[in-house]
């Protein structure tokens, strides 16, 4: 039997990782979101700080993807394709091993020839910035405006991450099977529609219809 996997995309605050811990609790399976930061690190050598710290983020001095990089005559590897590279392999083990959560890292792209259920995260900025601020409350330093750059930040750096490794638009839903404002549910209900989703996901075809 064909292994559950089910890949998560987020906007930054939209409750990405709460939504992965909840639903895989749920669902009975694996979830895979820091985890993969420590397994890239075992894989590649580097220290786990050092791949935590340029997690989801690309070399800030080409204008070409991961794709281009395969082709070493042209392009040499930088320490951040490597650790993508082998995340990219990490994501693809997994799947193939056991039903899981995986948590951005443009797993929706490196299981494209394997098979996942794809799922997008959104939420309007304001309610994504409160949702950051109360997260981080013990913080009275940090104003509205200074979570909204780090929020609008965050999202910059998902979406040239995602499209530089990837021949895929972040965010946009022809990339994604389900795309979901978050803030419409609530965490709790934005994990009983996936799951009731992935329940008759490939079911049956409506499209005759």
């Amino acid at each position: 039997m064909k292994n559950l996997v089910i890949t998560i995309g987020r906007e930054f605050g939209s409750g990405g990782h709460e939504v992965g811990k909840r639903l895989a609790k749920k669902l009975g399976i694996s979830l895979y979101d820091e985890k993969l930061i420590e397994l890239a690190a075992e894989k590649t050598g580097f220290n786990k700080e050092y791949v935590k710290e340029n997690d989801e983020k690309t070399p800030k001095f080409s204008a070409i993807g991961l794709r281009t990089a395969f082709a070493p005559e042209f392009y040499q590897l930088t320490n951040l394709d490597n650790i993508q590279i082998e995340q990219y392999n990490i994501v693809k083990e997994i799947a193939q091993k056991e039903s899981c959560i995986i948590v951005g890292r443009g797993s929706d792209y490196a299981l494209r020839d394997i098979g996942s259920i794809n799922i997008f995260l959104h939420a309007p900025l304001t309610d994504r910035v409160n949702r950051k601020l109360a997260l981080e409350k013990g913080d009275e330093t940090l104003s509205y405006g200074d979570m909204e750059n780090k929020v609008q930040q965050v999202d910059k750096q998902h979406r040239k991450y995602y499209e530089y490794y990837s021949d895929k638009k972040w965010g946009n839903s022809q990339s994604y099977d389900f795309c979901i404002n978050t803030s419409a549910l609530g965490i709790d209900g934005t994990v009983d529609l996936i799951a009731s989703f992935v329940k008759d996901y490939g079911k049956t075809s409506i499209m005759p219809d």
